[in-house]
């Protein structure tokens, strides 16, 4: 979990929540970000392991489709620019970028609770499965998607023009997405030469 606290200026609360291994199970997660408490981004999802649809996300969107259905502001889509939706989204994922504060109070808050007591609702209900081979393709999975994120996280940016490039690498790398496959040299000087993105300072949808 991070929660960056700028005052009015920045707020950002970023969770996921890994099911033990012996849980084949999605991963919550959770970006909720204030600017000047004029923009607001936020983004609840089950986000499934596998890109095969029926093999994983199926088995529990059936559960979320209702949750989503009663916030109409929450159903956005998410842009291309940094992450392809197919890959570790689920059909109902929690989006929206907005302006109007009450929508935090109206939707945002109530949706995101009901998101988090259903995927705790999902762990308590499902039975664990120890077997090792099992646990290290969960595991191998959970590895997938970290290095998926922090290849892509557009937070990236952000912590850079703070507190530096170095700095933001090692927190996404180390500690967002303490699973994942650092970048090879060569790759992370390819990387480099690309212009930084801040994703935060479009709000348009």
């Amino acid at each position: 979990m991070t929660y960056y606290d700028a005052g009015d200026g920045c707020q950002v609360f970023n969770s996921l929540w890994y099911p033990d291994p012996s849980y084949n199970l999605p991963v919550l997660g959770i970006d909720l970000l204030a600017f000047n408490r004029k923009k607001y981004l936020g983004i609840v999802d089950f986000q499934p392991l596998y890109e095969d649809e029926a093999m994983h996300a199926s088995t529990f969107e059936s559960m979320l489709a209702p949750i989503k259905q009663q916030y109409p502001t929450l159903k956005g889509k998410m842009s291309s620019k940094f992450y392809d939706e197919t890959q570790f989204f689920s059909n109902e994922m929690l989006f929206a970028r907005f302006d109007d504060e009450s929508v935090v109070f109206d939707e945002l808050f109530p949706a995101f609770q009901e998101y988090v007591a259903s995927h705790v609702d999902m762990i308590k209900q499902s039975t664990p499965c120890h077997d090792i081979e099992q646990c290290n393709k969960v595991l191998d999975r959970h590895g997938a998607y970290d290095t998926y994120s922090a290849e892509r996280d557009p937070a990236t940016g952000l912590f850079a023009a703070m507190f530096g490039k170095e700095w933001a690498d090692e927190f996404v790398y180390d500690f967002l997405f303490g699973l994942s496959e650092k970048p090879s040299m060569d790759e992370k000087a390819k990387k480099d030469e690309q212009p930084s993105k801040n994703p935060y300072a479009n709000s348009s949808k």
